[in-house]
C-alpha cells in the first residue's frame, strides 16, 4: 500500500473517519447472497476488504488483524469487571486475483474457514506475533508489521438500535489504535451497514482512503447480485464499478449501417447544409444524390459488399461524395492521399485488392496494374458511367452490419502499411455513443481537418453528417492556416472541435495573438475533442480564455477499435496531475491494465493497455498472423482483447492513466525511462510551452535523451543549461537529457500528429553546444 508514515515516525498520530452506508434493502440482499453461498456475514465483509487491498496494491495475499472479544469464562466477581477484553488475531487471507476458479464464493468461503481456524489460536495474539516478527525484520522497533485492522460489530444490534442508543445520539466516533494505520470497523444497526475506515492523517496520499472506501462500497453493492459471486471478471477494474452497455439509439429510424443516418438525415432535412467548402455549400439532398451517382457507378461495376474501393481526392465535397458513394454501394472505401509516395500507393493497392479507385480533380497518382481509375469531377459526380449508359441508383443497401465499412491504412512495423479492417457494428459502436453522449445534432458543425486516413474523419462524416449537422471544409491551400480555420470558425459558426491536440494548440497560439477576434469567431464552440497525442496540460486553460463555453473532452483508442474506446472530462487540471487522464471506457466497449501474464495490475501499477468490446476491428487486412498476434481472447474474461502496445495504470479516481507507448520506453545507463514522465515535468518550466523527449544512438552507439522544446516567448528559448538544472532538482540525473534542441514550434503529420521523423531531422541539423557552458549562438541547443 502506499504508506507515507515514516514507519520510525513516534509523532503520536491522530485519526479521522470516512463511513460509507448499506442502506436496509442492500444489507439485507448481501446477507441474502452470503447465506445461498453458505458462508456468514463477517466472512463476506472479510473477503471484500482482501479483496479491496489486494486491488489496491497489497499483494495477492492480505494478512489482516481482526479484533477478538476475549473475556474470560470465569465465576465470581471477576465476571463483574468492566473494561476492555479486546485483542487481536491474525487471520492470513486466501491467496486471490481476479479470475481466481470459484470467483469471490471460493474466497469468502476459504476465508471464513481460515478465520475460525485462526481463532483457534487465539492464546498468541496478534500482538505478540508481532513483537516476535519484528527483530527478525529488521524494522524498527514500533512499526506497523499489519497495520490494517478489521473489526466487526456485526449481529450485536441487528434490525434493532445501536448498543450505545441509551447514551445519546451520536455525532462523531473515530477509533485510534497503537502501531495501526487503517481500522477498518464494520457493525449494522437500524437495519443498515455502517462501514467505517478511521486512518491516520498522512499515513496514505490525500483522497486515497475515500477512493479506496468507495471502491470497496461498490464491490458490496455489486455482491448483492447473486451473479457477481462467481463472475470471473470481477476486479478487473479496480474501482468495481460494471462496464457500460451501448443502450441508447440516437439513431432510431435508421439502420444498422455506418451511412444508415445519412440516409435518414437527407429525408429529413434534404435543404440543410451539409458541407460547407470554400465558395459552395452542399445541401443534404444534394450530398446523397452525389453519393447515389458514385454508387450507381460502382453497382454497375458488379462492387458490392467485401469489396474494396479506393477513395483519392483533396479534402472536398467530392471526397465527401465518394465515401459515402462507396458506402452506399455496400463496399468498403479505402482512403489515399494525393500526397503518398508511389511505393505506398502501390503496397495500399496490392495489400487491399482493390479494383477500381474514385480519384478527384487534380489528383496525379501512378496506380498499379489491375485498378481502375473513376475520375470525379469537382461536385463529386463520375465524370462518365460504364458503356456511357446514365447511372442508376441501386434499390436497397445490399451491406450487412457485419461487412466492412472501412479499411485505414496505418504505418507498420516492418515499413509496410499495414490495413485496419472495421465493420459497420464496429463504427456504429463508437458513433452511436459519441452522439448520444454529447448530444450532437442537425444543428452542429465541425471544423474538419483530420484528413480522411486519419479516422477521426470517420465521426466528422458519419457521425454529424449522421445528426444532420454540416462540416466546415477547409480551402485545400491553407489547410495547416490557423487564421484560416479561425476565419471559417467564425463565418459558419463552429459548434464542434475534433483533432489531434497539436492543431488545437496552433489555433490556441494563432489565436492569443488576438484574442478579442478569436472570442468572437469561436463564440460558438461548445464541444472540443482531442485524440491522438498527448494533450498539454496548459492547453484546456488556455482554450477556456478564449472559448469559456467549450466543453473540452480527452479522448484515446486506436484505429484497431474504431477511432475512440475511452474519454475523460477535462473541467479542471489539477496541478499534481502529470498528464491529462486518459478517463474510462466508451459504453459498450471495454479498457484493461494487464501485466505480461495477462492478470489485471492493481491501482497505480503501470501495464499494457487492451480494449474489448463491440468496436474492435476485424483484424488486419490479409495478415492473419499480425491480427492473430494483436487480437486474441482473454483466458479468463473469454472476449476478444486488442493489445495496444500502449501502457497505463488505474488511478484512485477509478480512471487510466496514459503512460506512454511501450515501445517508447528506453534504457539509459542500466535505467528503464518513460519519456513522458521528462516531458511531463518539463512542460512546468516557466519559459517551456510544449516539449518531448526521444532518445537517439550516439556516434558510439549508445542511446541519449534530446528534449525538443517549444518556447513560451518565440523571441527568448531557455537556457538548456537552465532546463537542464530544472529537471536535476525533479527527477534523477539518467533522466535529464542530453541535449535540448529550441524548435518555433513541432512540425506536424498530416493526421496532426507530432511527426517525430522530422523532429529526429530537426536534431541532426541543429549544432550544438555543452549545456554547462551556455549556449550556441542563437541559443537553440544545447549538450551536456
Amino acid at each position: 500500500l502506499p504508506v507515507l508514515r515514516d514507519p520510525a515516525d513516534t509523532t503520536p498520530p491522530r485519526f479521522v473517519r470516512h463511513e460509507e452506508i448499506l442502506e436496509p434493502t442492500e444489507w439485507a440482499a448481501l446477507r441474502a447472497r452470503a447465506a445461498e453461498a453458505g458462508v456468514t456475514s463477517t466472512a463476506t465483509l472479510l473477503a471484500s476488504l482482501a479483496v479491496v487491498l489486494q486491488r489496491w496494491g497489497a499483494g495477492d495475499r492480505v494478512c489482516l488483524n481482526t479484533t477478538v472479544f476475549d473475556r474470560p469464562d470465569v465465576h465470581g466477581d471477576a465476571a463483574d469487571v468492566v473494561g476492555d477484553f479486546t485483542t487481536t488475531a491474525l487471520v492470513a487471507g486466501p491467496r486471490w486475483s481476479p479470475g481466481r476458479p470459484g470467483g469471490f464464493a471460493a474466497l469468502a468461503a476459504e476465508t471464513g474457514r481460515r478465520f475460525w481456524e485462526d481463532l483457534d489460536h487465539g492464546s498468541v495474539s496478534g500482538v505478540e506475533v508481532v513483537r516476535e516478527m519484528i527483530p527478525g525484520t529488521g524494522a524498527p522497533d514500533g512499526a506497523p508489521a499489519f497495520p490494517v485492522v478489521f473489526t466487526s460489530g456485526v449481529g450485536l444490534a441487528g434490525e434493532g438500535p445501536a448498543p450505545h442508543a441509551w447514551i445519546g445520539r451520536e455525532v462523531y466516533g473515530v477509533s485510534q489504535t497503537p502501531q495501526v494505520l487503517l481500522d477498518h470497523i464494520v457493525r449494522d444497526e437500524g437495519g443498515r451497514l455502517r462501514v467505517a475506515w478511521d486512518h491516520v492523517v498522512g499515513a496514505f496520499p490525500e483522497g486515497w482512503i475515500p477512493a479506496l472506501a468507495t471502491a470497496h462500497g461498490r464491490l458490496l453493492r455489486r455482491l448483492t447480485d447473486a451473479a457477481a459471486w462467481t463472475d470471473p471478471s470481477l476486479g478487473f477494474d479496480p474501482s468495481f464499478l460494471p462496464a457500460e452497455p451501448l443502450d441508447v439509439t440516437p439513431f432510431p429510424e435508421a439502420d444498422a449501417l455506418l451511412d444508415g443516418p445519412l440516409r435518414v438525415a437527407a429525408r429529413r432535412g434534404p435543404g440543410r447544409p451539409a458541407v460547407h467548402a470554400p465558395g459552395v455549400t452542399v445541401t443534404h439532398e444534394r450530398l446523397a444524390a452525389l453519393a447515389e451517382d458514385c454508387a450507381a457507378l460502382l453497382a454497375a461495376l458488379g462492387v458490392g459488399p467485401g469489396e474494396r474501393v479506393v477513395v483519392a481526392c483533396e479534402k472536398s465535397p467530392a471526397q465527401i461524395a465518394a465515401v459515402l458513394g462507396v458506402s452506399r454501394a455496400g463496399a468498403a472505401y479505402v482512403p489515399v492521399e494525393p500526397s503518398w509516395p508511389a511505393a505506398r500507393v502501390e503496397a495500399v493497392c496490392r495489400r487491399s485488392g482493390v479494383r477500381h479507385a474514385l480519384v478527384g480533380r487534380g489528383v496525379d497518382l501512378p496506380w498499379p496494374e489491375g485498378v481502375t481509375v473513376h475520375r470525379l469531377n469537382a461536385a463529386g459526380r463520375p465524370t462518365r458511367s460504364p458503356g456511357g449508359a446514365a447511372p442508376t441508383a441501386p434499390d436497397t443497401v445490399p451491406a450487412a452490419p457485419d461487412d466492412l465499412a472501412y479499411t485505414i491504412f496505418t504505418s507498420g512495423s516492418t515499413g509496410t502499411p499495414k490495413g485496419v479492417d472495421i465493420e459497420h457494428r464496429a463504427a456504429r459502436t463508437t458513433v452511436d455513443d459519441i452522439v448520444d453522449r454529447f448530444s450532437v445534432t442537425a444543428r452542429d458543425r465541425v471544423l474538419a481537418l483530420s484528413a480522411i486516413g486519419f479516422d477521426l474523419s470517420v465521426f466528422d462524416i458519419y457521425g454529424v453528417l449522421g445528426a444532420g449537422g454540416s462540416l466546415v471544409l477547409p480551402d485545400p491551400a491553407r489547410r495547416t492556416d490557423p487564421q484560416h480555420w479561425l476565419e471559417q470558425a467564425g463565418r459558419h459558426g463552429v459548434t464542434i472541435w475534433n483533432t489531434a491536440p497539436a492543431l488545437l494548440e496552433m489555433l490556441v497560439e494563432y489565436a492569443e495573438t488576438e484574442p478579442e477576434i478569436a472570442a468572437g469567431a469561436l463564440r460558438t464552440l461548445r464541444l472540443v475533442m482531442l485524440s491522438g497525442d498527448w494533450i498539454p496540460l496548459n492547453l484546456p486553460d488556455r482554450l477556456r480564455r478564449l472559448a469559456p463555453g467549450a466543453r473540452f473532452m480527452s479522448l484515446g483508442g486506436a484505429t484497431e477499435a474504431s477511432i475512440w474506446s475511452i474519454t475523460h472530462p477535462v473541467e479542471r487540471v489539477d496541478p499534481r496531475w502529470r498528464s491529462i487522464p486518459y478517463g474510462r471506457a466508451l459504453r459498450g466497449q471495454s479498457f484493461h491494465v494487464l501485466d505480461e501474464d495477462g492478470a489485471p495490475c492493481p491501482v497505480g501499477t503501470a501495464g499494457e493497455l487492451y480494449i474489448g468490446g463491440d468496436g474492435l476491428a476485424r483484424g488486419y487486412t490479409a495478415d492473419p498472423e499480425q491480427t492473430a498476434e494483436r487480437f486474441s481472447p482473454h483466458p479468463v474474461l473469454g472476449e476478444r482483447l486488442y493489445r495496444t502496445g500502449d501502457l497505463g495504470r488505474w488511478t484512485p479516481a477509478g480512471v487510466i492513466e496514459f503512460l506512454g507507448r511501450a515501445d517508447r520506453q528506453v534504457k539509459i545507463r542500466g535505467h528503464r525511462i518513460e519519456p513522458g514522465e521528462i516531458e511531463a515535468v518539463l512542460g512546468r518550466h516557466p519559459g517551456v510551452r510544449q516539449c518531448l523527449t526521444l532518445a537517439r544512438r550516439g556516434k558510439d552507439g549508445r542511446p541519449r535523451l534530446i528534449a525538443h522544446v517549444v518556447p513560451r516567448d518565440p523571441d527568448r528559448a531557455p537556457d538548456p543549461a537552465d532546463l537542464a538544472a530544472f529537471l536535476s532538482t525533479r527527477v534523477p540525473d539518467y533522466m535529464v537529457p542530453h541535449r535540448f534542441v529550441s524548435l518555433e514550434r513541432f512540425p506536424v503529420t498530416p493526421n496532426g500528429k507530432i511527426d517525430h521523423a522530422a523532429l529526429a531531422a530537426a536534431a541532426e541539423a541543429a549544432p550544438g553546444a555543452p549545456a554547462n557552458s551556455g549556449t550556441n549562438g542563437d541559443g537553440t541547443v544545447g549538450d551536456r
